[in-house]
């Protein structure tokens, strides 16, 4: 069934679809089964509905199917998934259903689910699921809610609703977090889980942050999380955005904020929002990402990340560069005479005393035995120089010892320059400063100024 924004290209939504399809409307439990993994683990709204692994799962929902086997209606909406892990999913929805009860017409229920999905033989599976509302006149042991008159909701009165709304905020999976659409968006609302993932009492967080929420947001986030509610605002009265809070101890923790704008009991307007800790996933991309530009031998930069790296760097206003190319010579004789393991360590020597000469610049490894170095805010050519020549001299000696008997250096084109360049136009001047040296005579050093 269709609700909002809904991808229904996602194989995760559809197995999710398939689970409620077989559950719900069709009323086949080996269906549905086959929809969950061996180890779920369910939390629906009845006080006792908690199941521990497939079969206590299966118990829950035959004894749901044996008292209601009528099919039932639903409708899916406010989804959104987010990949948590490699093949591993977090979803969750708003989903609504309807009934037939005898005497009494069509039965309306509405609730959120959190579920998680796993990668399993090919499809997606459900490991979790979460109803995130209860309904105190719910029978026990149903997945669902069915048995129930629709007046009956008419009856609970301020108190029992306000017990509701409590409950719902203790059981959210996630942190809540409320502020007020004013400067630095003063605090309206908070639960126990946010406190817990930051760390805090509720007296120590309104002490630490003064009672504003904009004082726990990382400064380098706080204008893009601004900016973000503003934009969305301006389009509907949700948003959804990604940015670091600052915990007790002084470290951040990355989250996913899905908030909403509401307007206060006293009538102002303010945003509560749902906190999930995304800090293992962020993790995992910024190591993917480094990977992705770090020369694995080496450990400095590839060339996919110096032309990252060094073009940002050439884009700012800086006084003076030094650019650097450089290649190891008779590296191909090294590796012959002394092995590919020998000529790995040399690889890695070479950049560590790169590292050692150059710690202000950027490094790295363009392939084979040349690599490239940036160096921004030099005070002069001739500091320049002398920081190649005794990168030069250094690395002769160390190879010295790493092959014994064997001698050999550094061929290296230069630029020295004051404006901003591309990289590929350094590249090629420096390149063409390389081929002179390399051929009227090896281990020698050409650094040209440019206007």
């Amino acid at each position: 069934m269709l609700g909002t924004n809904l991808s229904t290209s996602s194989p995760v939504y559809q197995s999710l679809c398939a689970f409620f399809d077989a559950y719900l409307v069709r009323r086949d439990l080996d269906a549905a089964l086959a929809q969950v993994t061996e180890d779920i683990y369910s939390l629906g709204t009845g006080v006792h509905e908690e199941a521990h692994g497939r079969a206590e799962f299966a118990a829950l929902l035959q004894e749901e199917l044996h008292s209601e086997p009528n099919p039932n209606h639903y409708q899916i909406h406010s989804y959104w998934e987010k990949e948590v892990a490699p093949g591993i999913y977090s979803c969750l929805c708003q989903i609504e259903v309807s009934a037939e009860v005898p005497g009494e017409g069509r039965a309306y229920f509405s609730t959120r689910l959190t579920a998680g999905f796993r990668a399993e033989e090919g499809k997606y599976r459900a490991f979790s699921l979460h109803m995130s509302c209860a309904n105190p006149i719910q029978q026990e042991r149903e997945f669902f809610p069915l048995h129930y008159a629709a007046q009956e909701l008419k009856k609970m009165n301020a108190d029992s609703q306000s017990k509701l709304a409590e409950l719902f905020n203790e059981i959210v999976p996630g942190g809540i977090m409320g502020g007020y659409l004013e400067p630095d968006f003063p605090l309206y609302i908070i639960n126990d889980h946010a406190l817990d993932m930051l760390g805090y009492t509720y007296s120590e967080f309104c002490a630490d942050t003064e009672e504003k929420i904009a004082n726990t947001i990382h400064p380098d986030d706080l204008p893009g999380v601004i900016r973000a509610i503003a934009d969305s605002f301006a389009a509907s009265d949700k948003y959804d955005v990604e940015y670091r809070l600052r915990k007790k101890d002084g470290s951040y923790l990355w989250v996913h904020d899905v908030g909403r704008k509401i307007v206060t009991e006293e009538g102002r307007p303010a945003i509560i929002s749902v906190l999930v800790d995304i800090s293992e996933r962020v993790a995992y991309q910024t190591l993917l990402k480094d990977n992705s530009i770090r020369d694995f031998l080496t450990g400095i930069y590839n060339r996919r990340g110096a032309e990252e790296c060094m073009s940002a760097l050439l884009t700012a206003e800086q006084a003076s560069y030094g650019f650097l190319l450089l290649d190891l010579d008779d590296f191909k004789q090294i590796n012959d005479r002394f092995g590919h393991a020998t000529g790995d360590r040399v690889l890695q020597m070479a950049a560590a005393q790169l590292r050692a000469h150059f710690p202000d610049g950027i490094c790295a490894r363009l392939g084979g035995d040349e690599f490239v170095v940036l160096v921004p805010n030099l005070s002069e050519l001739e500091v320049f120089q002398l920081r190649t020549q005794s990168l030069c001299e250094a690395y002769r000696k160390s190879l010295s010892t790493l092959c014994a008997g064997h001698q050999a250096g550094m061929s290296i084109g230069g630029l020295f320059f004051h404006q901003s360049r591309s990289f590929s136009s350094l590249y090629v001047q420096a390149d063409q400063l390389l081929y002179q040296v390399k051929h009227h005579r090896k281990d020698g050093i050409c650094i040209h100024s440019l206007p």
